[in-house]
């Protein structure tokens, strides 16, 4: 308990000396508690702006981030996605462009070629008939026969005229070069009393040729237009093998003026038509027309030609050079399809092609700028952390490396403000020390010290006597700085 009770008085007494020589003994003492209070000031306001900085980072946290690589990954997705589309409805616009026109200009192309050799199958018939027309020898045969002319001193009588005739216009006729298509010619008076005929095929015919002609319906349009028109495949008049011809029918004159001395009447096989569409090529659903005039159109099917209407779109007509005739095929939209099919094939390949190069630059601006911003955060993490040591990974030959470069500054002058801060710290606090070392006085403190120890000393007290003793002789040691 005495030991107890002398240390107590020995803290008042130390505590008495110190606040003593604080506000009494030296000048310096109110600079030092001013500092003090200066300190805890600035404490107080680093503690709230750092308060502050925690409430912004928290709200900053609680934002939703933007992650820069979903946005380079979104807009070079976009931006693939946006030209692929574009791309594709460009070509695919073009495409069907294209191909409707290399299509129209292969069908014309075909069309071309089987109506040149149509019009070198038909240009002989044409010819044949001209040519009876005008023949002199056939002229007069017509107007003896007719009663418009007396016979000549050539010839003995009607006969001899006739046979002369008729060797010409046989000859002329067989020399055809379509001899094979020609079913009959027929030379004939007006009222088809009298008449010529070569047949390069007999065949069967029922009564008398010229008066089934003259009877039958398309006689009088033929007959007497101005120039020669095509009907088509009609019924055969003369009754033979072949049910329907193409019947060629032109006037003849005395003279170009002159009155109407008989007719030329030609029949065609319409197999002419026929043998050249089998081996024309065309797709199945693809059809071709035949328009021998406005009114007569035929569909050719299965080597039979049919009557039909001509469509009005999607197809294309050739006209032949020498007769008229117009060639009309339709547009086979199965060969559309096809091609249609292909080359969306090709454009999705290329959609692939380009998203797939939009993933490829995806994985380089990953490599180039993601990939070093990875970095560059991770080494601000380890500086927050208080990893200020030199990261020589973040030294790149680019702009990210200008970057790195500043951020290892950064890191190092950070380090050196705080080993500056340490070594201020120090020195400071070792001042405090001298300070407050020189601020006791140790006069004063002796003389306490005597006290105590008479006091001790006066009460038999003597552990309190050692003690005070002993904490003398320490405090004159370290008051010499040993």
């Amino acid at each position: 308990d005495n030991s107890l009770f002398c240390m107590y008085v020995l803290y008042l007494f130390t505590g008495a000396a110190l606040e003593t020589c604080n506000f009494s003994l030296f000048p310096c003492n109110n600079l030092h508690w001013d500092c003090c209070f200066q300190s805890y000031t600035n404490y107080d306001k680093q503690k709230k702006q750092i308060n502050r900085q925690g409430e912004s980072l928290m709200k900053q946290k609680n934002r939703k981030e933007k992650s820069i690589r979903l946005q380079i990954s979104a807009a070079s997705m976009s931006f693939a996605l946006l030209l692929a589309v574009l791309v594709a409805g460009i070509s695919y616009f073009f495409f069907q462009h294209f191909l409707l026109r290399s299509q129209r200009q292969a069908v014309q192309s075909s069309l071309q070629l089987m109506g040149n050799d149509l019009n070198s199958d038909i240009s002989p018939f044409i010819m044949l008939t001209n040519w009876c027309t005008i023949d002199e020898n056939l002229a007069e045969y017509l107007e003896v026969m007719s009663g418009q002319r007396a016979l000549g001193s050539s010839y003995v009588n009607e006969r001899q005229l006739a046979i002369h005739a008729w060797n010409n216009f046989s000859r002329q006729t067989l020399q055809n070069l379509s001899t094979d298509y020609l079913l009959r010619c027929v030379v004939s008076t007006p009222d088809g009393s009298h008449f010529l005929q070569v047949q390069p095929s007999p065949s069967g015919d029922k009564g008398r040729i010229s008066q089934s002609i003259i009877n039958a319906p398309f006689f009088h349009s033929l007959l007497d237009a101005k120039r020669c028109i095509w009907l088509g495949p009609v019924e055969n008049p003369g009754g033979s093998d072949v049910s329907t011809v193409l019947p060629i029918l032109r006037p003849i004159y005395r003279n170009i003026q002159g009155s109407r001395i008989g007719f030329v009447y030609l029949e065609i096989n319409p197999a002419l038509i026929t043998d050249r569409l089998k081996n024309y090529a065309a797709a199945s659903d693809s059809i071709l027309y035949i328009s021998f005039s406005e009114d007569h159109v035929f569909r050719c099917s299965n080597g039979e030609l049919i009557p039909a209407q001509l469509p009005r779109t999607n197809q294309v007509s050739y006209h032949l050079r020498d007769i008229p005739w117009t060639i009309t095929q339709t547009l086979s939209h199965q060969e559309l399809r096809l091609q249609r099919y292909i080359y969306m094939g090709l454009l999705l390949s290329a959609m692939l092609m380009i998203i797939l190069s939009a993933f490829l630059l995806k994985l380089y601006l990953d490599r180039i700028i993601l990939s070093p911003i990875t970095k560059l955060l991770y080494r601000l993490k380890r500086i927050g952390q208080g990893d200020l040591s030199r990261d020589d990974e973040i030294t790149w030959p680019n702009e990210f490396g200008r970057i790195g470069n500043g951020i290892n500054s950064l890191a190092a002058n950070v380090k050196e403000l705080l080993d500056r801060k340490v070594r201020d710290e120090k020195k400071q606090q070792e001042l405090k020390y001298q300070i407050l070392r020189s601020q006791i006085n140790p006069h004063f403190l002796y003389n306490t010290l005597n006290s105590i120890k008479w006091m001790a000393r006066i009460q038999g007290a003597d552990g309190i006597d050692e003690m005070t003793t002993a904490l003398a002789r320490l405090l004159k040691t370290v008051s010499k700085g040993t």
